[in-house]
C-alpha cells in the first residue's frame, strides 16, 4: 500500500501505450498489470530505492475515439467487475489511483490514439480530449499539443516504411520536430533491426517511450505492464498525471527501459490471428 502522505515517490514503472478492449475484464486487467509491473520491479533491482514496495506502476491509456474505458473507471461504472480493486479519484480529470489489499497500487492515466490522414498513429498522453481522426500529421500533432497533452508517434509494423517513414523523418528534422516523441512497442520483434528513427530521436535528445500496445486478442491482456520505462521523482497524489507529464517533459535523455519486445514467433502468430476471420 502507498503511504497517505501528499507525495507519491518513485521510481515509477510506466507502460506508455495501453489499449483496453471489450475482451479484457477490468479486474483481470488490473491484476495482470500489477503482477507484471511487480515482476519488472523485482527484475530491475538496480533502479530506484532498495524497497520495491515504493515503486508505483503507471498505465497510460491510449484509447481510440470509439472507446472510453477510462471514463468508466473514473465514474465507477466498471466497479462491479473490478475484482477487489478500489478506484480512487484524484483532484484531476485525467487520473485514477487503484488500490488492492493484496497487490501493489497503480496509477491509471487517460489518453487517446489518433489516426492521421497518412495512416500514422499519434498518441495523446495525459488527456481526455477527443481528437479528430483523418487530419494531416502536422495538424494532429498541433491539436494534441494545443490540448496540453504529450504527443507520441509509436512504432507500428509497416507504418514507418517508405513514404510515411520519409514524412516522419522530415518532420523530426524540422523546427517543430521537438514537439513530438517516438514510442516503442512491445509487439515489435526483438530480432527486427532497431528503427533508424530511434537513432534520430537520440541525436535530438528526444526520449523514446516504450509501451506494451496490446492487440485486440483475449490473450494479449497478459502483455499489459510488461514493457515500459522508469522515471524517478515525486508526484502530488492530488494531481499525479500532471506531475507525470512534467517528469516526461523534463527528459532530455532516454530513461531506463524495463521488459523487452516480442519474439519473432509470437509476432507472426499474432499477425496471423488478427487477419483470420
Amino acid at each position: 500500500m502507498l503511504s497517505q502522505s501528499c507525495d507519491l515517490n518513485g521510481p515509477f514503472f510506466v507502460d506508455a501505450h495501453v489499449h483496453v478492449y471489450s475482451c479484457y475484464p477490468t479486474g483481470r486487467l488490473l491484476d495482470v498489470a500489477s503482477a507484471n509491473i511487480a515482476n519488472a520491479v523485482s527484475a530491475n533491482t538496480g533502479i530506484g530505492p532498495s524497497t520495491p514496495e515504493r515503486a508505483l506502476g503507471c498505465l497510460l491509456f491510449t484509447e481510440t475515439a470509439r472507446d472510453d474505458f477510462f471514463a468508466a473507471l473514473r465514474d465507477g461504472s466498471s466497479g462491479a467487475q473490478a475484482g477487489g480493486w478500489r478506484l480512487e479519484r484524484t483532484g484531476e480529470e485525467t487520473s485514477v489511483l487503484a488500490y488492492h489489499d493484496d497487490k501493489p497500487a497503480m496509477l491509471l492515466v487517460a489518453g487517446r490514439q489518433i489516426a492521421t490522414r497518412e495512416g500514422l498513429e499519434v498518441l495523446a498522453l495525459v488527456s481526455r480530449e477527443r481528437f479528430r481522426d483523418g487530419l494531416a500529421l502536422e495538424e494532429t500533432i498541433a491539436a494534441v499539443r494545443s490540448a496540453g497533452a504529450i504527443a507520441v508517434i509509436p512504432w507500428a509494423f509497416g507504418k514507418w516504411w517508405f513514404g510515411r517513414g520519409r514524412l516522419l523523418e522530415r518532420y523530426l528534422r524540422s523546427p517543430d520536430g521537438g514537439s513530438v516523441l517516438l514510442g516503442d512497442n512491445g509487439g515489435r520483434p526483438g530480432l527486427f533491426p532497431r528503427p533508424p528513427l530511434f537513432a534520430l530521436a537520440s541525436e535530438k535528445r528526444l526520449p523514446v517511450l516504450p509501451g506494451s500496445d496490446p492487440l485486440p486478442l483475449p490473450s494479449e491482456i497478459s502483455c499489459i505492464g510488461t514493457y515500459g520505462f522508469v522515471l524517478e521523482g515525486s508526484l502530488d497524489r492530488r494531481t499525479p498525471a500532471a506531475g507525470l507529464k512534467r517528469l516526461i517533459g523534463d527528459l532530455d535523455h532516454q530513461p531506463p527501459v524495463f521488459g523487452r519486445t516480442a519474439g519473432l514467433a509470437q509476432f507472426v502468430v499474432n499477425q496471423c490471428r488478427l487477419r483470420l476471420p
